[in-house]
């Protein structure tokens, strides 16, 4: 085995939902030093990244490097970081940083502040970002946001083609697919940077507005049981429209649901509706599959209730499984 650069390596990162970018950066750095430093953002560093909320604790962060690491034989220590600087200027073990060409500018910024201090400069190891399936880099907040997985897979491509559901689908969407409330869970919203509240139905609309709980994004078709509503989405002013065959989910249809996401990150002052001409019964599949982690839909199942699904990773995976089943 060829003999490595250096003893020891810097790096640093939140290193939040750890996914195959983190995992080829740690590869990465390995190949140059036997042994690793690892520093790994605090809680209070994340709290301006976008959807701050659904990065993971401390403790979950670290254990996802310290378990890959392990897994591959790689000698680190992991430090908190309070700050970008972490201890580049005071750990004499260090002789050289691994960063990304995202994060090479920071290094360059510690170089300058070494050479102020009259240390040396650290050679910088530059790894090139993953890229999810679209080509776009493999970034956390992609995770958090909704768009990706933690391999990279893109859950819009799920819906390039229409979808017709078979038997079996149809079967399993049967069931709800969270958990039967009489009211919405968790009390009222106080930070409208929250992940998004979606609807989907004329008559779950209808019972938010009547109760004035808070909402986000509000999903009709002006049918209620296969009969024309007569309730209150019939004065709706929608500011989108778009068109779905029943028992089926058009690219149409999670397009328009995409582009009401969008707009909730510009503007969440007030419900926006997305009218479907034809059928929005399968509209909170696509909903759950596009939305940030930690957004709401609320559908009526009929003869049982209120269905509130909670999206996280698994439920994402579960039903992107599901609708793969053709």
């Amino acid at each position: 085995m060829a003999k490595k650069l250096y003893p020891w390596i810097g790096l640093g990162g939140t290193f939040d939902h750890f996914h195959t970018g983190h995992q080829q950066f740690l590869l990465f750095a390995s190949q140059f030093a036997e042994n690793l430093v690892i520093g790994i953002t605090n809680q209070e560093l994340t709290r301006s990244k976008h959807l701050a909320g659904q990065i993971e604790n401390d403790e979950q962060r670290f254990l996802a490097v310290k378990t890959f690491c392990e897994k591959n034989t790689i000698t680190t220590e992991l430090i908190k970081l309070t700050n970008a600087i972490g201890n580049t200027l005071t750990d004499q073990r260090l002789e050289a940083l691994a960063v990304t060409t995202e994060t090479m500018p920071g290094g360059e910024h510690i170089n300058q502040l070494r050479i102020r201090q009259g240390l040396p400069e650290f050679p910088l190891h530059v790894c090139s970002l993953f890229d999810a399936a679209d080509g776009q880099p493999l970034h956390s907040v992609r995770i958090r946001a909704g768009e990706t997985d933690r391999s990279g897979n893109v859950y819009a491509d799920l819906f390039k083609n229409p979808i017709l559901l078979n038997d079996i689908q149809r079967q399993e969407l049967g069931k709800p697919q969270g958990q039967l409330v009489s009211q919405p869970l968790g009390g009222l919203r106080v930070d409208v940077a929250e992940p998004p509240i979606i609807l989907v139905g004329d008559s779950t609309i209808e019972r938010f507005l009547q109760h004035q709980w808070p909402f986000d994004i509000g999903i009709f078709d002006k049918v209620v049981e296969r009969k024309p509503a007569t309730g209150v989405t019939l004065q709706l002013q929608p500011e989108f429209s778009t068109v779905n065959t029943a028992g089926t989910i058009s690219p149409q249809l999670a397009t328009a649901i995409q582009t009401l996401l969008k707009k909730h990150l510009v503007d969440s002052s007030h419900p926006v509706y997305l009218y479907v001409d034809g059928e929005e019964d399968l509209a909170a599949i696509p909903a759950v599959l596009l939305a940030p982690l930690g957004s709401k839909i609320y559908y009526g199942q009929p003869n049982v209730g209120l269905v509130e699904v909670l999206v996280t990773e698994e439920k994402k995976q579960q039903l992107a499984n599901l609708i793969k089943r053709q």
